[in-house]
C-alpha cells in the first residue's frame, strides 16, 4: 500500500499494489479473488466521521484486472465443468470535479466486464439456449450539474453487450438544488422532489440479441422463428396502439416498433414535455397512459 498527502481526512493519492485472496461462503464453497492496482486520488474522506457520509469525494478511482470465483449453492462441486461463477472486470475508472461538496461532472467506465456461470448450473443452462456461455459488458456514463442554473444533465448512460446490443439514455433535469447532493437526509430528498425533467432519449442498436430470444422463444413454444417474428410483428401493431391509448401517434408508434421487430437494427424513443419541464412530483401523480400522454410527445423511430 502507497498514500501520500494525507491529513484531516483527505488522501492525495493511495494506491494498492494488488488483492490475492480467498475465502468460503457461509455453505463452505471456495471464493477466490485476484485483481491488479487500486488507485484513489484526490479523496476527502472526513464525511465518514460525519453524520453526512454521502459527502465523500474523489477525482479519480481505478480498479483494474478483476478476477473473482464464487461457487454456485445450487450446482454441486462434482458436476461437469464444476460449479465456480467466473467474474472478470477489466477496468473500472470513475472521476469527478466538485466545487466544494457539490459535484460538477461525474464519470464512470466499466470495460471487459464478463459473467460466466457454472455450466451446469441452471442460469449456464439458460444462457447456453439463448446462445451465450457468458455475459460480457461494458459501460460508460458521463452527467454534469450546473448549481447556478440548477440543471443536471445525464450527457450519456450506454451499456454495450458483446453479441446483444447497446444501449443508451440520456436525459435531462432541471430546478435541482445543490442541496440534493450536499444537504442532510431530509434535504437531499425535499430537493429532488422540487426537480423537473425536460426529456428523454433512449436507443438501443441492436447486434445479435434479438435473433438469439426469437430463438429462444420459438424453441419453448415449439416453433419456427420466423413463425414467432411475424407473430410478434402483427402483435405489436396491434397492442402497442392500445398501450399507448392517449398518444395521437400510437399508431405510427405501433408500426415503428413493428418494423424493428421484423427486421431489429436500431430503435429510438424520445420523450418531451408539451408544455415545459414536468415536476418529478407531478410525474408521481399520473396514473394512466391517457394523462401522461396529455403532458408529454412521445416519437420512436426505427431505421429498419
Amino acid at each position: 500500500i502507497a498514500a501520500g498527502a494525507v491529513g484531516d481526512g483527505k488522501v492525495g493519492h493511495a494506491e494498492l499494489a494488488g488483492i490475492d485472496g480467498a475465502g468460503k461462503t457461509d455453505e463452505g464453497g471456495p471464493v477466490t479473488i485476484k485483481s491488479g492496482p487500486v488507485v484513489l486520488d484526490g479523496a476527502d474522506l472526513s464525511s465518514l466521521l460525519t453524520a453526512n457520509p454521502g459527502g465523500l469525494r474523489f477525482s479519480r478511482f481505478s480498479w483494474t484486472n478483476v478476477a473473482i470465483t464464487a461457487p454456485d449453492k445450487d450446482t454441486p462441486a462434482t458436476a461437469a465443468g464444476g460449479n465456480l461463477y467466473t467474474i472478470n472486470l477489466g477496468a473500472l475508472t470513475a472521476g469527478a470535479t466538485f466545487d466544494g461538496s457539490i459535484p460538477l461532472k461525474g464519470a464512470m467506465s466499466i470495460k471487459g466486464l464478463s459473467v460466466q456461470p457454472p455450466t451446469a448450473a441452471v442460469a449456464g443452462q439458460q444462457l447456453k439456449a439463448a446462445g451465450y456461455d457468458k455475459l460480457e459488458f461494458a459501460l460508460d456514463f458521463a452527467s454534469t450539474y450546473d448549481p447556478a442554473t440548477k440543471a443536471l444533465t445525464l450527457d450519456h448512460l450506454t451499456i454495450n453487450g458483446a453479441n446483444a446490443g447497446s444501449l443508451q439514455l440520456k436525459s435531462a433535469f432541471g430546478g435541482v438544488d445543490k442541496a440534493a447532493f450536499a444537504g442532510g437526509g431530509n434535504e437531499r430528498t425535499l430537493a429532488l422532489l422540487q426537480g423537473t425533467i425536460s426529456g428523454v432519449e433512449l436507443g438501443y442498436v441492436d447486434a445479435g440479441l434479438a435473433a438469439k430470444l426469437f430463438g429462444l422463444f420459438a424453441q419453448q413454444q415449439g416453433k419456427q422463428p420466423a413463425a414467432l417474428q411475424a407473430e410478434t410483428v402483427a402483435m405489436a401493431r396491434q397492442v402497442v396502439p392500445l398501450l399507448l391509448a392517449g398518444a395521437p401517434n400510437t399508431q405510427a408508434i405501433g408500426d415503428a416498433v413493428a418494423r424493428f421487430v421484423a427486421r431489429p437494427t436500431s430503435i429510438s424513443v424520445t420523450l418531451k414535455p408539451k408544455a415545459g419541464p414536468i415536476g418529478f412530483v407531478d410525474l408521481v401523480g399520473i396514473k394512466d397512459p391517457a394523462t401522461f400522454f396529455a403532458k408529454v410527445d412521445a416519437d420512436v423511430k426505427s431505421a429498419s
